[in-house]
């Protein structure tokens, strides 16, 4: 079978949202929601404990410094994020991504990476890629900027003949169906 070629002229930021999509499907679900209840669950009852007769004020301000404490955080870790975002030299660079029986081949002028079907985990849909995932959170994304409808349905056949769960966690659209009236 013949190998796909993609050649990815990034957008800004396209290349760090890449990277963040694959982490963010590599990650188990996020439980975080939870967290933040217990954490108020327990703010409350501490509030009731310690300060019965102030204790709506307690919550009140424990609750806004831990949000404070929280969105602060996040703010900052953004900025010095942002910072490393825009001082790497390849984020605009043009890389090029190829599939082929062997795995997938990865290259721009600093770098060269290859590896085999065996060591793709999963290949997911998001919203703005393809992500081929590895272990450790690591992989290739391809943007579905970049593919026509033609080479997209290429590429789903590509995957599903190479890859060793037959692309499993692909979307399956079906299409609609048309009935008699």
């Amino acid at each position: 079978m013949t190998s796909l070629l993609f050649q990815i002229d990034p957008l800004p930021l396209e290349t760090f949202r890449g990277c963040q999509a694959i982490v963010a499907a590599s990650l188990p679900p996020n439980r975080s929601v939870l967290i933040v209840i217990a954490v108020y669950a327990l703010i409350g009852a501490a509030a009731a404990i310690v300060t019965p007769s102030t204790a709506p004020a307690t919550i009140i301000i424990a609750i806004g410094g831990l949000l404070v404490l929280v969105y602060g955080s996040q703010a900052y870790s953004r900025r010095r994020t942002s910072t490393l975002i825009d001082a790497d030299p390849h984020a605009l660079e043009t890389h090029f991504i190829e599939l082929d029986t062997d795995g997938i081949h990865c290259w721009c002028k600093h770098m060269d990476s290859r590896f085999s079907w065996a060591d793709v985990t999963k290949v997911k849909e998001s919203r703005d890629f393809y992500l081929f995932l590895r272990p450790g959170g690591n992989g290739v994304a391809i943007p579905r900027r970049v593919l026509d409808a033609d080479l997209e349905s290429q590429l789903q056949s590509r995957i599903k003949e190479w890859l060793p769960d037959k692309g499993a966690h692909l979307a399956h659209t079906a299409s609609p169906t048309k009935t008699a009236v």
